[in-house]
């Protein structure tokens, strides 16, 4: 089974880097602002067992807006309008949501240049990306996971991602046999 995956790496990589990619452009979340009251709720809106009626938030919305925002607060660290302590948490909240892009970046650099230096860092990013994403998962455990089925699939494919790094990094081409060597004539 190894050696297949070891063949097939490159058309593994990109198939994961596929799933990664539609996963940030599937639910992470749900709001409650700017949608009708429960009475009027119907799609793409969502009802709550609660009585709530809330919208998705794509992954890609909250990436986005994060990046956004990491950019004012640079502009405000430069511009040296940063005086309150609470800024700090501010400016490196979203500078965290870049863990769900970089992974992607690196995955194409894997995908297009194989080197054993970028696969690390590769296999990194992947790492931090799943620790930052379970950190974010774990107050969303009692509610209802199939309404942010897109972090959770993003969760499974960079979880999938890493153990596909690891056994092509860990077990190199072991199972490549030398040239044979030419016989001496006895």
């Amino acid at each position: 089974m190894i050696p297949w995956i070891f063949e097939q790496k490159q058309l593994l990589r990109a198939v994961l880097l596929a799933l990664l990619v539609f996963a940030v452009g599937m639910p992470w979340g749900y709001t409650s602002d700017g949608v009708p009251p429960p009475e009027w709720c119907a799609a793409p809106y969502i009802l709550l067992e609660d009585g709530r009626c809330v919208g998705k938030i794509l992954g890609a919305e909250i990436i986005s807006f994060m990046l956004i925002a990491f950019r004012e607060m640079l502009g405000r660290v430069l511009l040296d309008d940063f005086t309150q302590m609470g800024s700090w948490r501010e400016f490196f909240g979203p500078l965290a949501f870049s863990l769900f892009i970089l992974p992607l970046l690196s995955g194409l650099l894997v995908l297009f240049r194989e080197s054993p230096r970028l696969q690390a860092v590769h296999i990194v990013l992947i790492c931090l990306s799943i620790a930052f994403s379970l950190l974010l998962a774990l107050p969303s455990l009692g509610s209802n996971p199939i309404f942010i089925w897109g972090f959770w699939l993003y969760i499974l494919c960079a979880g999938c991602a890493l153990c596909l790094e690891l056994i092509i990094r860990i077990t190199g081409a072991p199972w490549k046999s030398p040239p044979a060597q030419p016989r001496s004539p006895s």
